[in-house]
């Protein structure tokens, strides 16, 4: 993606166009998407706007118990912890765009959490 930015901006610069400036803006329409059409994504980005802290260390049974919205509950919310487990690993790029960084914490000997970091506002970019 770097390099390709670095193209843009090569381009832009030689033409006068502005294709770095609507190729970023796409991406960022493409992450809001993301988010907006996954209920995980969501509800995490709703409880960061109300977190106490800027760190949690959670396993996935917590999360799960956190952000499960009240019945009913979507069709597409996870079944299992492991399947909450495998979107929360997939939607970590679109999230950390947006300012919220999971990451899987090593293996103990009885399970596997997630650690959820929150950096403030980062918004989409200007």
């Amino acid at each position: 993606m770097a390099d390709w930015a670095e193209l843009l901006w090569a381009l832009d610069a030689v033409t006068g166009w502005d294709t770095l400036t609507t190729y970023t803006g796409s991406q960022d329409a493409v992450t809001d998407d993301v988010i907006d059409a996954d209920p995980v994504a969501t509800a995490l980005t709703r409880w960061s706007a109300t977190a106490g802290s800027t760190e949690w260390q959670a396993t996935t049974g917590q999360i799960d118990e956190v952000l499960r919205p009240p019945d009913p509950i979507p069709d597409t919310w996870p079944k299992t912890t492991a399947l909450l487990s495998a979107r929360l690993t997939s939607l970590a790029p679109a999230l950390r765009q947006r300012g919220i960084d999971i990451r899987k914490l090593p293996r103990t000997s009885a399970t596997r959490g997630f650690l959820i970091t929150l950096h403030p506002d980062p918004g989409p970019p200007a």
